[in-house]
């Protein structure tokens, strides 16, 4: 979509973490600032999808005290076995984000918002705690079969999303999810757990955890 390349200009380049910062809360700003790029964004198409799920990961990781302060960040496209680079004296490291939710729940939500519906029911909903590890814990699992090599693996919760299943109490689930990762060969995989607010802006080094430094 046009007005999606015309946005997302330079997007795969090198950025330090500074930069990528500046890039990323730029490119938030404008979306804000229309309505198109918000419903397009909701829905999370053509590039956006990356933008999301694969751009904002890699700054809020970029930005822990886990990432190297010389290191520059680019999001790689394509069929490879990892999302990101960081490089670090000019030795790359990958990087693979998996954000986990309800595809269908989330895309039928978003279309909703997006036509002015609110409290529209939904199929297949993830309506307990239950669920929702289960979730994780088959998400964690198809990972580990990956094969990943040399990789940090980041997984991620978008917390907004199931606020309503764990209210107030997102320690305990932090600690089950961790666990979860935790009970899953990765290997000599490193591994980490974002819980994300609905902000990127909320305490950076709060919502990352590593789970496995090897």
């Amino acid at each position: 979509m046009e007005i999606i390349r015309n946005l997302l200009t330079d997007f795969e380049a090198y950025r330090t973490k500074d930069e990528l910062a500046e890039y990323v809360h730029s490119i938030h700003n404008i979306i804000k600032q229309s309505d198109e790029l918000k419903k397009l964004s909701r829905l999370k198409k053509g590039r956006l999808k990356q933008f999301w799920e694969e751009l904002i990961p890699l700054y809020r990781y970029s930005q822990s005290s886990y990432a190297n302060d010389n290191a520059k960040y680019r999001v790689v496209i394509g069929n490879q076995n990892y999302d990101a680079i960081e490089l670090i004296n000019g030795e790359e490291h990958r990087l693979e984000f998996t954000e986990f939710y309800n595809g269908k729940q989330d895309y039928q939500e978003m279309v909703s918002l997006n036509n002015g519906e609110h409290g529209v029911i939904v199929s297949d909903p993830i309506e307990d705690r239950e669920q929702l590890l289960d979730g994780f814990r088959r998400n964690v699992h198809a990972k580990s079969l990956k094969g990943y090599v040399s990789t940090k693996i980041i997984f991620t919760l978008p917390l907004h999303k199931f606020h309503f299943i764990f209210e107030d109490d997102v320690e305990l689930l932090k600690d089950e999810l961790v666990q979860i990762i935790d009970d899953a060969d990765f290997g000599d995989n490193e591994t980490f757990l974002i819980m994300k607010g609905n902000s990127f802006y909320d305490d950076l080094e709060e919502s990352i955890t590593m789970v496995d430094g090897r």
